[in-house]
C-alpha cells in the first residue's frame, strides 16, 4: 500500500498550501491556488484512508481478542498521534501567550474548557465541542473518537465483510453522499459526522481490496487519478461543486491499495512521494503554528512587493515547512512514537 502513503503526503502538503493563501501574496496566483483549495476534501480522505488501512490492518478479530491485542491496539494509536501532537498543542499555545502579552489582551480563544478538552483531545466529541487551538488538529478529535469506538464497533460486527460487491458499493456512494450534503464544519456535529461517514466509506472499499481482478484494479487506479484531476479542474474554473472530488477517491483508494503496476501506482510509490507521505503528520500540525507566525507577523512586514520576490519567498515558505517537517519526523515524531511504545508495551516491540 506504499501508493496511499505518497498520496496521504500530497493531500496533507495540498492543505498547507490552501491555508498559506499565496494568492493574497500575489493575486495572479488565484488562479493557480483554487486548484489547490479542495482542502476540506483532503482531510475527508484522511479519514477515508485510516478506516480503510486499519482495518486492513486489524482485521483478524480473533488476534484482537488474543491476550494483549486490544492494549497493543490503543498504545500504537496513543503513539502515533499523542505525542506530536501536544507538542504542537503546547507550541501553539506559547505563540498566543507571546501575543496576549505584546497586546495586553488575552485570546478569546483560550478559556479553560476550551484548553482542557484540547489536551485531552476532546474538542469534536459529543458534549465537548471547542474550538481547536491549533486549527488542524480537530481531525484528531473525531480520528480518536473512530478509532476507540467506531473501529471497534466494525471489527466486532464483521458485517462489512459479508456485503456483495453492490452492496458495498451502493452504501459507499450513499456515506459519500451524506457527506457531500454537510458542510465544510471544522467543530461540531458537521465535523463529526464528516469524520464518520468517510471513515465508514473507508471501511467498506476495504472490500474492494480483495477484489479478484487485478486489472480492474489498475484501471481504479488510473481513472481516480485522471477523474480527480478533471473534476479538480471543472470545479475551480467551470463552477462544479467541488464535493464530486468525493467520488474520484474511492477509485484512488481501491487502485493504490494494490501492487498493480500503473503509472499512478509508480508516481505515489517514487522515493519522493514516500517521503513526502513519511513527513505528512508533521507537516499537517506544524502549520498552524507556522501560519500563526508567518501569516500575521512576518508577511505583513515584507519589505518588498514585487511579484518576482514574492514568488521566492512563498517557494521560501514551502521549503522551510517541508525541512520542519522533515526534522520533526526524524527527531521528534519517530523517536518519541518508539519511546511511548516501548514504555506502554515492551512486549510488542
Amino acid at each position: 500500500m506504499s501508493g496511499l502513503t505518497g498520496l496521504r503526503g500530497l493531500a496533507a502538503l495540498t492543505v498547507f498550501i490552501a491555508h498559506s493563501n499565496y494568492a493574497a501574496l500575489i493575486p495572479g496566483l488565484q488562479p493557480v491556488s483554487q486548484f489547490f483549495e479542495w482542502h476540506a476534501l483532503a482531510v475527508d480522505f484522511f479519514f477515508m484512508l485510516s478506516g480503510f488501512v486499519l482495518i486492513h490492518v486489524y482485521a483478524d478479530l480473533q488476534g484482537m481478542k488474543a491476550r494483549g491485542g486490544w492494549r497493543r491496539y490503543a498504545v500504537a494509536r496513543v503513539a502515533r498521534i499523542v505525542p506530536l501532537y501536544l507538542i504542537t498543542l503546547v507550541s501553539t499555545l506559547l505563540i498566543y501567550c507571546g501575543a496576549s502579552l505584546l497586546l495586553k489582551k488575552w485570546p478569546s480563544l483560550l478559556d479553560a474548557p476550551t484548553i482542557v478538552t484540547n489536551f485531552l483531545l476532546l474538542q469534536n466529541w459529543p458534549g465537548f465541542f471547542h474550538n481547536s487551538i491549533n486549527t488542524a488538529s480537530w481531525s484528531l478529535s473525531v480520528e480518536s473518537l473512530c478509532y476507540l469506538l467506531l473501529l471497534p464497533l466494525c471489527l466486532a460486527v464483521t458485517w462489512h465483510r459479508r456485503l456483495p460487491h453492490g452492496a458495498a458499493a451502493v452504501l459507499v456512494l450513499a456515506l459519500l453522499g451524506g457527506r457531500a450534503m454537510l458542510a465544510d464544519e471544522i467543530v461540531g456535529w458537521g465535523s463529526l459526522g464528516r469524520g464518520v461517514l468517510c471513515f465508514l466509506a473507508g471501511v467498506l472499499l476495504h472490500r474492494f481490496h480483495l477484489f479478484p481482478h487485478g486489472r480492474g484494479i489498475a484501471v481504479a487506479a488510473v481513472f481516480g487519478a485522471v477523474s480527480f484531476v478533471v473534476l479538480r479542474s471543472w470545479a475551480a474554473w467551470g463552477g462544479l461543486s467541488a464535493a464530486w472530488l468525493l467520488l474520484s477517491f474511492p477509485f484512488l483508494l481501491i487502485g493504490l491499495a494494490s501492487s498493480t503496476d500503473t503509472w499512478a501506482n509508480r508516481f505515489f510509490s517514487s522515493r519522493t512521494m514516500l517521503w513526502l507521505g513519511d513527513i505528512s503528520y508533521s507537516l499537517y500540525l506544524w502549520q498552524g503554528p507556522v501560519l500563526l507566525i508567518v501569516g500575521y507577523k512576518i508577511r505583513p512586514i515584507l519589505p518588498f512587493h514585487s511579484a518576482p520576490l514574492l514568488a521566492l519567498w512563498i517557494l521560501l515558505e514551502i521549503t522551510f515547512m517541508l525541512w520542519l517537517a522533515t526534522l520533526s519526523y526524524k527527531r521528534i515524531e519517530l523517536p518519541l512514537r518508539n519511546w511511548l511504545r516501548e514504555r506502554l508495551d515492551p512486549a510488542q516491540v
